[in-house]
């Protein structure tokens, strides 16, 4: 998948996040709005954490979406906030928690309310994209304990091995992306290596070459 691809992709998932997002609000609170309303924070620990606590915070004003970690994401900024409230707007309308299996059943329930919201030429670049970043990320965290530093690289990873077929378990799909990141790695610690020789050898040859004679 290439970098085009998966910004294309991106770009249609986040507006049927929008579509979705109203959809789960009017159900949820019996208010059709233009825009669904949600309370923005930095840190991931002031927002609510689980089901129990995301039901406190939209009985008691707007829901309350983190903005943290949004620079990695294949979003940007806004995208990934309207992504967030989608999201815990569905773990309340499904009445799903924040564990790894609820969030691989709600990854599912989620696709089936959004792919009708794709074009269908897209459609299964976006599932892979959706896929990756939810799913995946999640079983990344249950494996690792912690989520992907670098979101894009790892979305796009993860994305191309699942719409090229190499696999379908998001398992091995997260080692190869760790071997890919090894093998860059390891090429940028050659480039920097060669880089440096050649800025020696060119400094040793001025040295060897002395200062210009002038001719006349």
């Amino acid at each position: 998948m290439t970098k085009f691809e998966l910004s294309c992709a991106a770009n249609h998932l986040v507006r049927a996040y929008g579509i979705v997002a109203r959809d789960y609000y009017q159900r949820l609170t019996g208010f059709s709005v233009g825009q669904v309303p949600c309370r923005v924070v930095k840190l991931q620990a002031d927002a609510p954490q689980t089901l129990a606590q995301m039901r406190v915070s939209i009985e008691h004003g707007p829901l309350v979406i983190t903005s943290e970690h949004s620079e990695t994401s294949i979003y940007g900024l806004s995208g990934n906030i309207l992504f967030r409230l989608f999201h815990d707007l569905g773990h309340l309308w499904y009445g799903l928690d924040t564990t790894h299996e609820d969030e691989l059943s709600l990854a599912k329930l989620h696709w089936a309310d959004l792919r009708g919201h794709i074009p269908a030429l897209w459609r299964e670049h976006c599932q892979h994209v959706f896929f990756a970043d939810t799913a995946a990320q999640s079983q990344h965290a249950a494996e690792r304990g912690c989520f992907p530093t670098d979101q894009k690289a790892f979305v796009k990873s993860v994305a191309s091995d699942l719409l090229l077929g190499n696999t379908r378990s998001f398992s091995q799909a997260i080692e190869w992306y760790y071997e890919r990141q090894g093998v860059q790695r390891a090429c940028a610690e050659i480039q920097q290596v060669r880089e440096h020789a050649a800025s020696i050898t060119g400094a040793h040859r001025d040295l060897h070459r002395g200062p210009a004679r002038r001719l006349c």
